[in-house]
């Protein structure tokens, strides 16, 4: 029998307008998807400046999504109750949190403390929001989230997913050595380019380059460097 993974996140599919977190997701689903089952419990809409529910998909309701089982739900769903609901009809054998500051995956970790989730395996994978460079983009809301999380023990007996050894090093600066860390780089798609090949390929002129950047605009992904450089 296949084992169930339960995946919370804020963003996922149809939308795309959150960023690369949301993509992480994807990938690892549509890359794991022969061996696993997967479900994911989500929002129904595609960021917090575009809250208009999608109009493609069944809120309340489960969605096939690519390779994935997946919940939307709107603002006043993310809480107590439907979580247990969700628990208990899925038994899941373990939980992706994608996220440290997801509301979807603090609301589960607040859960799992008084609800006797605990013995299900948890895994939380930070997507670089603990390295000092993000946490010092509105320092003073993370720093007392981190500060209040630590004192509750909020992450108590999971295990992290830390991208890239930076983030492994932080995660054990801040929540201490005994964490349970281990380190997995994001999975790229299963297909890149498929309909790629060298002929299309644009020609190279010595002494001459041009770069896309493919991304938001913000100062967490340092466009100014590459323009400076």
């Amino acid at each position: 029998m296949r084992k169930k993974i339960l995946v919370f996140c804020d963003f996922y599919l149809p939308g795309f307008r959150t960023g690369g977190g949301m993509w992480t997701v994807v990938n690892l689903v549509e890359r794991f998807s022969d061996r696993y089952d997967f479900f994911v419990v989500t929002r129904n809409y595609d960021g917090r400046n575009h809250r208009t529910p999608y109009s493609d998909v069944q809120t309340y309701q489960w969605n096939r999504i690519g390779s994935a089982m997946v919940y939307y739900l709107p603002d006043k769903g993310v809480n107590r109750n439907k979580f247990i609901h969700l628990l208990n009809e899925i038994k899941p054998d373990a939980v992706f949190l994608n996220s440290f500051f997801c509301t979807l995956a603090i609301k589960y970790l607040s859960l799992r403390k008084t609800s006797g989730f605990s013995r299900i395996p948890t895994i939380l994978a930070p997507c670089g929001e603990l390295i000092p460079e993000t946490i010092n983009l509105k320092p003073i809301k993370k720093k007392a989230f981190i500060a209040a999380s630590k004192a509750t023990g909020l992450h108590k007996d999971i295990l992290w997913k830390a991208s890239f050894e930076d983030e492994k090093q932080q995660i054990a600066r801040i929540f201490g050595r005994k964490a349970q860390i281990m380190k997995a780089p994001d999975l790229p798609p299963a297909s890149v380019l498929p309909d790629f090949t060298f002929a299309s390929k644009p020609k190279k002129e010595k002494g001459k380059v041009r770069f896309s950047f493919v991304s938001r605009i913000s100062r967490k992904k340092n466009l100014s460097f590459l323009l400076e450089a």
